[in-house]
């Protein structure tokens, strides 16, 4: 799988694999991250499990981070099939309602987040909360990946927070469908 690689070439940055930390290049151009959204990144990634724990900020187009070991991206787990013969072997209900209470709780968190850290009117965002962005590890956890992402904004009403969110509730609700409709062994009950 490419997330064992040692390099990773993406249209818009390189990933450097080291055995405990990733160092991610972003190409000219594409999206700097100022070093002051870094630091209030370092404060949100303490209090909130999920995120990507950095290492050190390099410049506005370098910095390093903690070396994830992800088995898939939220769009393996929430793939568009009719039928369960062709979902992968993390396309299951209890993966997709944790990428669902992960939508909910990160607006959430970056409301609180920004009434303690920033002035009023002013909010720290994700921007890009796409599923290639929300992966799963080995030990079962949904994290938050792509953190220069992080800005903060002057709107409390995030659309693309909002716009996602609601497509992953959607390919949730699809997927429960498709496996209650084969009455497949990967429907979990959820505690």
């Amino acid at each position: 799988m490419m997330y064992n690689q040692k390099i990773i070439k993406r249209n818009n940055s390189t990933l450097k694999f080291g055995k405990k930390t990733v160092v991610k290049i972003t190409k000219p151009g594409h999206r700097e991250w100022e070093e002051r959204f870094y630091n209030l990144y370092v404060l949100f990634a303490k209090d909130y499990s999920y995120a990507v724990k950095p290492v050190s900020w390099k410049t506005d187009m370098i910095y390093e981070m903690e070396r994830l070991d992800i088995v898939c991206d939220g769009f393996d787990i929430l793939s568009e099939h009719d039928d369960a013969d062709n979902l992968g072997p993390y396309a299951t209900l209890e993966n997709a309602l944790k990428i669902v209470k992960f939508y909910n709780q990160i607006y959430l968190d970056c409301l609180e987040f920004s009434a303690k850290h920033l002035p009023v009117g002013k909010y720290f965002f994700h921007d890009d909360l796409n599923l290639s962005n929300v992966v799963l590890t080995s030990s079962g956890e949904i994290k938050l990946i792509d953190c220069e992402s992080f800005s903060i904004e002057e709107n409390l009403l995030n659309i693309s927070h909002k716009s996602h969110s609601q497509a992953a509730l959607l390919k949730a609700h699809l997927l429960s469908e498709t496996l209650q409709k084969q009455n497949d062994p990967k429907i979990k009950k959820h505690k």
